[in-house]
């Protein structure tokens, strides 16, 4: 396994966290095999991925460069379980899925990458580092309640990039991949009628 392109990337720092946490290297190891690609996201200090692009078949995860090298580290946990073990469509398909169990579908995933998030964070807790409070309280929850507190958790909370709950920002995705259908068939629609004109 090489770190010495997270070194390069994301610093010394980054690497000695991310040595304290036997989950998350062997995510990095995963995600190495895969070819995914693992970007810095200049003037960012939140993280995305995608399963799938047109230039990263294998997956791409990027990562905000504001962000702390600790929160770096468990950001990189959060999205590793996203492209590794993630089922939910990241671009949804209105004509065989509903609303509904889109957003069903991400909420789950988004428990389920919260979870992997938490386990990594306890293993960086158990090393000695001191984590900030946020990442303390989904560890608490964790504790509490397991899947179910951080699922209500993550509920009530609102995404990084845009404020709005998790639930309503899966919604807007489906709404605008539907939104394009619709607007798709009307185009065919509006062709056909044309040519026969003609």
């Amino acid at each position: 396994m090489d770190l010495e392109s997270f070194r390069r990337q994301f610093g010394t720092r980054f690497v000695n966290l991310a040595k304290d946490s036997p989950l998350l290297l062997r995510d990095i190891r995963l995600l190495q095999e895969r070819g995914v690609s693992i970007r810095r996201l200049n003037g960012k200090s939140y993280a995305y991925s995608r399963s799938s692009t047109e230039s990263n078949p294998a997956g791409l995860i990027c990562i905000g460069s504001l962000a702390s090298p600790l929160d770096k580290v468990i950001l990189l946990a959060h999205e590793a379980h996203h492209i590794l073990r993630g089922r939910a469509p990241s671009d949804p398909d209105p004509t065989s899925m509903s609303r509904r169990r889109f957003v069903s579908l991400c909420m789950q995933e988004e428990a389920r990458a919260m979870l992997h998030e938490c386990r990594v964070t306890e293993q960086l807790y158990d090393a000695g580092h001191r984590l900030p409070f946020k990442h303390m309280s989904y560890m608490a929850s964790y504790f509490r309640g397991g899947y179910g507190a951080i699922r209500a958790m993550i509920e009530e909370d609102c995404t990084i990039m845009d404020d709005i709950s998790h639930s309503e920002d899966y919604g807007r995705r489906y709404d605008s991949k539907h939104r394009n259908l619709l607007r798709a068939k009307a185009n065919a629609a509006t062709g056909r009628r044309r040519r026969k004109a003609a």
